[in-house]
C-alpha cells in the first residue's frame, strides 16, 4: 500500500495532477513549513528531490512551485535536480528553484563539474529542438546573471569556458563568461584553436583576459600547430598589438620588473 501511494504521488508530479498531489499530502498532514526530505521515510512519501526531478523532467512548473511552497525548510540543491533542469531546461522552473535555494547556481557536483559547467555542455541524450536550445541558452544567462562563478570547475582549472567552447556555445555566452570573471588559460586557448572558434579568439585578444601562465610564445605555438592560416594570422596580429600596447603603458617600468605584455584575468593560478 505504501509503495502504491508513493507511485501515485510520483505520477501526480509527472502528469501535473495537483489535486491528487494535494490530497495525498493532506492525508499525511504534510503542510507548508515542512522540512525537505532527502531519504525514504516511514511515510508514504518519496524524497523531495525525487518529486522535484519527476516534475522538472515533465515541465510541470505548477507542481514544482507547489512542492517548494510545502518543503520550505532546507536547501534543495543537489546534482539530480540540477541535471534535471539542464536536460529539461525551463526558465520558469529555474526561477522557482532559485527563489527557494539561491545557492543552487553555484552547486558543485565534483571538483571538475558545477551546475554552470554542465549547463554549458547543454541537454544531452535527447533530440534537440529550437525551443529546447533557446531554453538552454536562457538557463545559461540566468545562471551567470544570478552569480554562478565561471571560474569554478572545469578540467585543468579552466572553469566554464572549456565546456562552453567544446559544446559550441554562441559568442554571447563566451563573452558573458569572461565578463563574469573567467580568464583564458592554455587549455581554453588550445580548445578555441582546435574548435576553430575564430570569433572567440578575437574576443580573447579584444578583452586581453589571459591567465598569467599563458605566454605569447605558447599562443603562437598553438596557433601555428593548427596550420590554419586565418587563425595563425589572427594570433600573430593579436600578440603584436598587445605587446605594443603594453610597451606603451610600461615604457618607464622600473628595472627588474617582469615585462608581461598580456593582461591578467581571474585568479593567479589560472
Amino acid at each position: 500500500m505504501e509503495q502504491t501511494n508513493k507511485q501515485a504521488i510520483l505520477n501526480a508530479c509527472m502528469t501535473g495532477n495537483l489535486e491528487t498531489l494535494q490530497s495525498h499530502f493532506l492525508s499525511q498532514n504534510i503542510q507548508p513549513g515542512s522540512k525537505v526530505l532527502w531519504r525514504e521515510t516511514d511515510q508514504s512519501l518519496p524524497p523531495t528531490w525525487t518529486l522535484l526531478t519527476a516534475a522538472i523532467k515533465h515541465d510541470q512548473a505548477t507542481v514544482v512551485s507547489y512542492l517548494l511552497s510545502i518543503y520550505t525548510v532546507g536547501d534543495i540543491s543537489c546534482e539530480e535536480i540540477a541535471s534535471a533542469i539542464i536536460h529539461h531546461p525551463n526558465i520558469e522552473i529555474m526561477h522557482f528553484l532559485y527563489s527557494h535555494s539561491p545557492d543552487i547556481v553555484n552547486l558543485e557536483m565534483d571538483p571538475h563539474r558545477t551546475f554552470l559547467t554542465e549547463a554549458c555542455r547543454g541537454p544531452q541524450g535527447s533530440v534537440s529542438s529550437d525551443s529546447k536550445n533557446e531554453s538552454a541558452l536562457l538557463l545559461l544567462h540566468f545562471l551567470l546573471d544570478h552569480g554562478a562563478d565561471p571560474r569554478e570547475g572545469g578540467l585543468g582549472a579552466s572553469g566554464a569556458l572549456l565546456p562552453a567552447l567544446e559544446s559550441a556555445q554562441p559568442l554571447e555566452i563566451i563573452e558573458k563568461i569572461l565578463r563574469c570573471g573567467a580568464s583564458v588559460n592554455v587549455l581554453v586557448f588550445w580548445t578555441a584553436v582546435r574548435m576553430e572558434r575564430v570569433d572567440a579568439l578575437r574576443t580573447f585578444f579584444g578583452k586581453g583576459l589571459f591567465s598569467s601562465v599563458l605566454s605569447s610564445g605558447k599562443m603562437l605555438e598553438i596557433a601555428r600547430e593548427s596550420k590554419d592560416a586565418e587563425i595563425i594570422s589572427l594570433v600573430e596580429k593579436g600578440c603584436l598589438e598587445m605587446e605594443r600596447s603594453q610597451q606603451g603603458t610600461d615604457g618607464n617600468a622600473e628595472t627588474g620588473r617582469s615585462k608581461s605584455w598580456w593582461k591578467l584575468g581571474g585568479r593567479a593560478d589560472r
